[in-house]
């Protein structure tokens, strides 16, 4: 039981410190004018495919017990940005375990109806739906999340080329270093204030670099990017076991000293985060089930 709470701990920071991260001849351009060509064409958009998840598999072993966990999540859009948000996709959830796998899959809708934007989503039976506030977060959700990833790389180099979706795409590598990462934990989870905490700054010193790559195509659209996280995480929670004995669990309440976290060893084999950009301004236009009216 207690390796069961542990991991749905684990687990838990991890999915927080996940959701912590114009045509022209490109041989004559750096790859950072790419980059900034690139964001230009993401702001201006009017529709595209998306492919969005995360994988992660990893070990959690407790004295005699050892865990094994492999969850992959995705949702796929089709989304039009132009001239209103309209969207149709679907969220697919698979998790494994040791005794146990369980699946969901669930279809979802965004439409406008008169002067305001409905959510629509099918459970199996029926469907139900409930306002939206239709805003630039909401609009641009994962495209921003390129935007922001674009914007922090560090270190970039080409590292050669490779067809997708029919088409030849340069592959860019970088990274996203440790500083900048704390940042963006801090700005997602305040209450860790990593800087004003001795303990928490320990836990994230060299912890390693976000690797990211970026595919663009020749136009400079950003059709494919990874996120690895798995050094990242796995050098995270070595740092917490070898701090174990010196923090004071006085500092936490007593539930979360219960969960025995510092008695356990922890590696992921794989924690990425990816999307995948496709069919740009070339959407075919789809309308709402006629079971959802």
């Amino acid at each position: 039981m207690k390796l069961k709470r542990s991991s749905i701990f684990i687990f838990s920071i991890i999915v927080i410190l996940l959701f912590v991260f114009c045509k022209t001849n490109n041989n004559e351009i750096s790859i950072e004018e790419r980059l900034i060509q690139a964001k230009n064409n993401i702001l201006n958009l009017d529709s595209y495919n998306s492919d969005m998840g995360i994988n992660f598999n990893a070990f959690i072993t407790n004295k005699d017990e050892k865990l094994f966990m492999d969850f992959q999540g995705a949702i796929i859009r089709e989304t039009f940005l132009q001239p209103d948000l309209k969207i149709k996709g679907n969220i697919n959830l698979n998790l494994e375990s040791n005794d146990a796998e369980d699946s969901v899959k669930k279809d979802f809708y965004v439409s406008k109806d008169n002067d305001k934007y409905l959510f629509y989503f099918y459970d199996d039976n029926n469907w139900y739906n409930f306002p939206i506030v239709y805003s630039e977060v909401f609009k641009y959700d994962e495209l921003k999340d390129m935007l922001d990833t674009i914007d922090k790389i560090e270190d970039l180099k080409e590292i050669g080329k490779e067809l997708f979706d029919e088409k030849e795409v340069t592959i860019i590598e970088g990274f996203i270093g440790t500083e900048k990462f704390k940042d963006n934990v801090n700005k997602i989870i305040p209450i860790f204030n990593i800087k004003s905490n001795k303990y928490i700054e320990k836990i994230f010193d060299d912890i390693g670099k976000q690797k990211i790559t970026i595919w663009l195509d020749n136009n400079n659209y950003p059709i494919k990017y990874n996120i690895d996280l798995s050094d990242l995480v796995n050098n995270f929670f070595d740092n917490i076991i070898a701090l174990s004995e010196k923090l004071d669990l006085e500092l936490f309440n007593s539930e979360f000293s219960n969960l025995g976290i510092f008695d356990i060893d922890f590696k992921a084999e794989e924690l990425s985060f990816y999307n995948e950009i496709t069919n740009i301004n070339n959407v075919e236009d789809f309308e709402l089930p006629q079971t959802i009216n």
